[in-house]
């Protein structure tokens, strides 16, 4: 099955299997320095439940997703708009956040693409802003029961990605899956120099 169909015809199961977990576990470095009242593009928000969690800690989260269902799911339990799109083709241009949320969100992507996503949603964040992103560690690609392909990185790989594209990382964590799926995540929360000229990936050459 495409990745994307996935969302798209499972998206209750995914939703039950996803809105509870905590987003204190993993956010809380992210969200403890922005100020109070930031506003937050969640790209790839899913159920909605880090954009319901960032919303009760005081913050102004809007969600971007593909999936129509997902959306509606999203839009239902954390009381936040929810933007409907692909993040590799959307125009973020007229968008202006504080931070951008990659959570889990980019792990179906090739690398080069996920590189791509990340340059073209740059053009949603404001100066000085901060960046959330986690992916699964390892090399190659990995299959999980519903038969969803996931990309894999290492750390000095993504190390490498964030130098090019101009970031400078405030934090750093290497944790088991929260999900007790035995996979180990490589989440990093990023401070965008904007003395730097926007990285310009692959797909946009």
């Amino acid at each position: 099955m495409d990745d994307s169909l996935y969302y798209i015809e499972h998206a209750r199961v995914y939703f039950d299997k996803t809105h509870k977990l905590d987003s204190e576990a993993f956010l809380g470095f992210f969200a403890s320095i922005l100020d109070s009242g930031s506003s937050i593009l969640d790209l790839g928000c899913g159920s909605g439940r880090d954009l319901r969690w960032l919303k009760s800690k005081g913050f102004r989260p809007v969600g971007f997703e593909r999936s129509p269902e997902l959306a509606r799911m999203a839009r239902e339990y954390s009381g936040c708009p929810v933007v409907e799109g692909d993040f590799l083709t959307h125009d973020f241009t007229s968008i202006q956040v504080k931070a951008l949320l990659f959570s889990a969100s980019l792990v179906h992507l090739e690398h080069h693409q996920a590189a791509s996503a990340i340059d073209n949603a740059l053009y949603a964040l404001a100066s000085d802003g901060i960046v959330y992103l986690s992916l699964k560690e390892g090399e190659g690609y990995s299959m999980d029961a519903e038969c969803r392909r996931f990309s894999l990185w290492t750390d000095g790989d993504l190390r490498a990605l964030f130098r090019e594209m101009g970031f400078s990382i405030l934090d750093f964590r290497k944790t088991a899956s929260v999900r007790g799926t035995g996979e180990t995540w490589l989440s990093f929360t990023l401070h965008l120099n904007k003395n730097k000229p926007l990285f310009m990936s692959p797909d946009r050459q």
